[in-house]
């Protein structure tokens, strides 16, 4: 995962190294966030070129778990990581799709592990990231397609 770009908030938190320097797919919401919607051989082969390492205690690094997260954000739209990569900090992504309806890119929100514990905080933002993701996909072209 290559981050382009970054918007800080009125409190940033110190979450992102440096803009175009790569992270893991594999422990990172907007890796998980993309990867759940590519077509699953696509996405087991990029996981194979991956070295899964445990970059703190949360990290998850078996592959059956790995996969049961990515079915998860399918179902959800969205990817929670807590932990995994930067200890103390939780991040929510939504994929972004391109007219083709491939996902192209994610949208991040970061914050603080102990910020999820206030009450209904992780449910608002995790609706403003989806919706704000489905927006720009909509920029992108991409139109939903609702099951009947």
């Amino acid at each position: 995962v290559v981050y382009l770009r970054r918007v800080d908030g009125s409190k940033p938190v110190a979450v992102m190294r440096n803009l175009s320097q790569s992270t893991p797919v594999y422990c990172t919401a907007s890796g998980r966030a993309i990867l759940a919607f590519l077509p699953e051989d696509e996405a087991n082969a990029i996981l194979d070129r991956q070295q899964i390492v445990k970059h703190t205690e949360s990290t998850i690094t078996d592959r059956a778990a790995l996969h049961e997260s990515l079915l998860q954000v399918r179902r959800q739209g969205f990817a929670v990581v807590d932990a995994e990569y930067t200890r103390d900090l939780l991040y929510i992504s939504a994929p972004i799709f391109e007219h083709s309806g491939r996902p192209c890119a994610a949208l991040t929100l970061a914050m603080l592990s102990s910020q999820k514990l206030q009450a209904g905080l992780l449910q608002k933002y995790t609706r403003l990231v989806r919706d704000g993701a489905i927006a720009f996909s909509r920029d992108m072209g991409y139109l939903e397609h609702k099951a009947a």
